[in-house]
């Protein structure tokens, strides 16, 4: 081989090694041809079986709501009827809602609605006291007032209890239309609360706590008012 040709392929070498040097003489690593990532199995799989005619179609609708709730299953002409039943006395709240299938405490709601309506007596000249309508004129009110003065005397003292036991057979005895509940026979606690608030007076000797002997006196003088 001649000396040209040995210096021309020495030369050709040397210029093949700086290119693969960085700076400082470092060796460079060969550039790598950036390729996307082989995809994975599953990923594959699944792409192939949601391209295929028997995969479901999931813009299908649901199946119909069926409801599994037993609200507002009865019909208004049962409540109707339960309502009437009710308020005419012929059936307390718990054989009403029994009979016509209703639901107890939205029956209790209903036909304490129709009470208030149908409770002022003809005669009161003030019917309504806020939303709720007097059950009692302002006489009958007072008869109740010294009814429970008289017990207080002579029982010493009177529970919210007994003066709503009291009002509710009041009521009865006079066949007045009133929203009581027929099933407790005891006035509501809007009822007494109101009462108290007009007659303030009772607040002051009401009774606390008693003992089974007044208890029993209670009923016996609430008996000689029927």
């Amino acid at each position: 081989m001649s000396v040209q040709l040995m210096s021309a392929l020495t030369h050709q070498n040397c210029m093949c090694d700086v290119t693969r040097l960085g700076r400082g003489g470092a060796r460079r690593a060969p550039r790598s041809v950036s390729r996307a990532p082989p995809a994975c199995s599953h990923v594959a799989a699944a792409r192939a079986a949601a391209a295929s005619p028997d995969y479901p179609d999931k813009t299908k609708m649901v199946r119909k709501y069926e409801r599994l709730s037993g609200r507002q299953s009865w019909s208004e002409e049962d409540m109707a009827k339960a309502v009437g039943a009710v308020v005419s006395g012929k059936m307390g709240y718990k054989l009403a809602a029994r009979t016509f299938h209703i639901p107890r405490s939205t029956l209790q709601r209903r036909a304490s609605k129709i009470r208030y309506l149908h409770a002022s007596p003809p005669d009161d000249p003030k019917p309504l006291m806020g939303h709720y309508r007097r059950v009692f004129t302002e006489s009958q009110e007072q008869d109740l007032v010294g009814y429970i003065k008289s017990m207080e005397q002579f029982f010493l003292g009177v529970s919210r209890r007994d003066i709503r036991e009291l009002a509710f057979q009041y009521a009865e005895d006079n066949h007045l239309n009133h929203p009581f509940d027929v099933n407790s026979r005891m006035a509501g606690e809007d009822w007494v609360r109101n009462f108290l608030k007009r007659n303030p007076e009772l607040m002051d000797n009401m009774a606390k706590e008693y003992d089974s002997a007044n208890f029993d006196q209670f009923y016996h003088f609430m008996s000689q008012l029927s």
